[in-house]
């Protein structure tokens, strides 16, 4: 069983990394932006293209580097991850397992658990190097989208080349480097397509290899995690908090338990070890255990309520689920305000000083937020969901 707070508090690194990997690709491209519109003042048509085309073939070169590199140190970073959550996942398992007498669960003794766990490795890496693709694909169309925005702005005289290129920097800034997820059809931030794959292949993984321990010692029943916050939308097996911390048999059902593909949606997208699910599951056994979470443990889990100031001055309480989203919208302020100041200096000498100060003032005022928002609450403050 892997700790549901696992996934919160360990994908800090390789979060980090991609988050620089996509300022690096932002400031790039406003580089080769400024330095394209200001060469030859770019007044005919045939010579704008031909520098357009210079510079984007400059520019892939500039986004590969960077891509090359962060694939490097996130591969070695994703195993790393891998190897630990699959340990630490079978530590309450292997309590279980010595109270009923039987063998821990070691990896390296099982050839299908290396198996699982090297198939696991293998699908983030490819997941990362697809979602790095995607990266370099949009970066390059948004290059090319705003060269020609701006250019058309100078040529036809309706923008001076200084204004044009602070239209465009401004407009970057606030659209950032996005990525393409396949799962769900849209654009979204590298940050949050990296920790959404990562987390969901780790806890996909420490659960096939849970599972496959179960398998071969012959266990009936397992045991569901639980955590404050839980998914509360319509009915199983999407809603988490109606399967949660509790006791259900492998296979058939009963008067006293559910079974526990059925109930809690092993491998569908919405149910235990879907996208985005710190829910885990371990080995049960009635005779010897006692489940880790009484009904009392889940009501009290599942009603907890958080009160905070808002930024009228008003109190809200709020549940477990909001009271999180809050705390994301702060992180998403602040990183917004960063990603304006590391576009900003990308221009150099160019650099605007009022856009700059304003920049550097709303980043102190959205962590001012943010730290009386955890003051109040008592949740645990996520630096590397502000970082860029």
């Amino acid at each position: 069983m892997l700790p549901p707070d696992y996934l919160l508090n360990n994908l800090d690194d390789i979060t980090t990394l991609y988050s620089d990997l996509s300022t690096s690709i932002l400031q790039d491209i406003i580089r080769r932006l400024a330095k394209t519109l200001k060469s030859g003042e770019l007044t005919p048509t045939a010579q704008h293209q031909i520098r357009q085309l210079q510079e984007h073939g400059l520019l892939r070169e500039d986004i590969e580097r960077h891509i090359a590199k962060a694939l490097r140190v996130s591969e070695k970073e994703i195993r790393r991850l891998f190897d630990d959550a699959a340990v630490e996942s079978l530590k309450y398992d292997n309590q279980a397992y010595r109270k009923a007498g039987l063998p821990p669960a070691i990896i390296q003794q099982s050839p299908q658990a290396m198996m699982i766990l090297e198939a696991g490795i293998t699908r983030a890496n490819g997941s990362l190097r697809r979602l790095t693709g995607t990266i370099a694909i949009n970066a390059e169309d948004m290059f090319e989208r705003t060269l020609n925005e701006a250019y058309m702005k100078v040529a036809s005289g309706a923008e001076s080349y200084t204004s044009a290129l602070y239209d465009a920097v401004d407009d970057m800034a606030r659209e950032g480097i996005k990525t393409f997820d396949y799962a769900s059809g849209r654009s979204i931030s590298v940050e949050a397509a990296v920790l959404m794959n990562i987390r969901t292949g780790i806890a996909q993984t420490a659960g096939q290899i849970t599972q496959q321990f179960i398998l071969d010692s012959g266990v009936e029943h397992v045991e569901t995690s639980a955590h404050a916050g839980a998914r509360n939308i319509g009915d199983v097996p999407e809603n988490h908090q109606l399967w949660q911390g509790r006791v259900f048999l492998l296979t058939g059902r009963s008067a006293e338990y559910e079974n526990f593909y059925d109930y809690c949606g092993w491998g569908t997208v919405t149910g235990i070890y879907g996208v985005n699910c710190r829910h885990s599951h371990a080995p049960f056994f009635p005779d010897f255990q006692q489940p880790r979470y009484t009904d009392a443990d889940l009501t009290k889990m599942n009603a907890i309520e958080y009160t905070y100031t808002d930024r009228d001055g008003n109190k809200r309480t709020v549940d477990t689920y909001d009271a999180t989203q809050r705390q994301r919208e702060i992180e998403r302020h602040i990183r917004n305000w960063k990603r304006r100041l590391a576009a900003e200096e990308a221009l150099g000498d160019m650099a605007r000083p009022e856009v700059i100060m304003q920049a550097e003032s709303k980043i102190k005022e959205w962590q001012a937020v943010q730290r009386e928002f955890i003051r109040e609450t008592g949740l645990t403050r996520q630096y590397f969901r502000e970082r860029v």
